[in-house]
């Protein structure tokens, strides 16, 4: 291939995997980074191992042994700065990006903290995008192959639109398939729903 054609492909490899990576929580790319709080009512943090992709699913505060709860945004900002409360972390918030630390997640903890406590969060953290030769992808590879298909086919505009549509529904059949084979794993995760 010219030069040209495998820096396309290799576009179409990326978008394919950030499509996939989006459309379930896969097994593979489950966290948990921890963030240690500092007792001068240091309000907000980075959490490491993270970019701004990363989904939060729950967070603890593992020295006290509770759940964190998840405030809306203006609510916190409110309650910080109407009634500044100094305790052990409750709640947590996310504000954006850290992006003076390679796009790390930012969060603000209430109460301020006055003590070192850590806290545990339960993340799906996308992979970066695949640049070398010898970097492995992390989501599984047929939908991802599949979809980098389709999304060439639909470039090339060659297909008058038949191939287009039978390459689609092998990615959608590929991702379904690979989703309920991943989400066996989590069946708690899962509520079914007659529609």
């Amino acid at each position: 291939f010219p030069s040209h054609d495998s820096t396309l492909i290799g576009q179409f490899v990326n978008e394919a995997k950030r499509e996939v990576e989006d459309a379930w929580n896969w097994s593979h790319l489950r966290a948990f980074p921890t963030v240690a709080t500092v007792n001068d009512g240091t309000q907000t943090y980075s959490i490491n191992n993270t970019n701004e992709r990363t989904r939060i699913m729950s967070a603890y505060n593992t020295t006290k042994k509770w759940e964190l709860l998840r405030y809306q945004q203006n609510y916190s900002i409110n309650q910080n700065n109407l009634n500044p409360v100094y305790g052990s972390t409750t709640h947590f918030d996310v504000i954006g990006i850290d992006t003076a630390s390679s796009d790390k997640l930012k969060i603000r903890v209430w109460p301020l903290p006055n003590t070192v406590e850590t806290l545990t969060f339960f993340c799906v953290v996308p992979q970066a995008d695949l640049s070398g030769d010898s970097d492995a992808l992390l989501v599984p590879a047929d939908p991802v192959i599949q979809l980098a298909y389709l999304l060439a086919i639909n470039e090339r505009g060659e297909d008058q639109g038949r191939l287009s549509e039978i390459q689609a529904e092998r990615f959608t059949t590929s991702l379904g398939n690979h989703i309920a084979i991943d989400a066996n794993k989590f069946e708690d995760e899962i509520t079914w729903q007659a529609i």
